[in-house]
């Protein structure tokens, strides 16, 4: 599995010949929307699923359970304009929480309960509606192998988000910058990764 980031709450995810793209969204003042070909679409609110993306994508917004592509999809609605996605998908169980906000935690236990088990990868919002003091408290209580943080000041973006940094002043960890992640599970079953920024195709502030 590769994983790829275009800034704000947008991922390529590609295994088996196939990309699935989480909320790539339109033009937006300085930024360029993504271009990439995808087969599916997860759109985690409405604002995302008219992106535009080559091909002709199967787009999956709210909440439901899906099997596509080899991959197995869950959706759960955490409140009205936020669901989060569940992917399970070569051997890999990714959890992507969208724009999660700060009090939700209490809503993601209760929507969680009985229904995941041990996160691989998490896409986890630190500079948006979530405080990094919060996000840190997500990222423990469902302690995933790898965190990847998501949701952050990027140069160009004219909406007021948090900076990365903070996130990391709250951790007290390293921060490690890939360009992409290519990921298998017997990784994961010999090392566990932490959390891995993964730099999109702008500055971070």
């Amino acid at each position: 599995m590769v994983i790829t980031y275009y800034g704000i709450t947008c991922f390529k995810i590609e295994a088996h010949g196939v990309s699935l793209a989480i909320n790539p969204f339109s033009k937006t003042p300085g930024l360029s929307a993504p271009r990439f070909e995808a087969a599916i679409i997860l759109a985690t609110n409405n604002s995302y699923q008219n992106a535009s993306l080559p091909g002709n994508p199967y787009i999956i917004c709210g909440p439901g359970e899906y099997d596509i592509a080899s991959a197995t999809i869950r959706s759960i609605k955490l409140h009205p304009n936020n669901t989060a996605y569940i992917i399970e998908w070569d051997e890999l169980r990714l959890m992507h929480l969208g724009e999660f906000n700060d009090g939700g935690e209490k809503n993601l236990d209760t929507a969680l309960k009985d229904v995941v088990d041990a996160i691989d990868i998490l896409f986890l919002p630190i500079g948006g509606t979530l405080s990094p003091k919060n996000a840190v408290g997500v990222m423990n209580a469902l302690d995933p192998a790898i965190t990847i943080p998501m949701q952050f000041a990027i140069k160009g973006y004219e909406k007021k988000l948090g900076k990365l940094k903070e996130f990391f002043n709250v951790t007290g960890g390293d921060m490690h910058r890939e360009a992409k992640l290519s990921i298998k599970k017997r990784d994961l079953l010999q090392e566990r990764q932490g959390v891995v920024v993964l730099k999109p195709p702008y500055d971070i502030l």
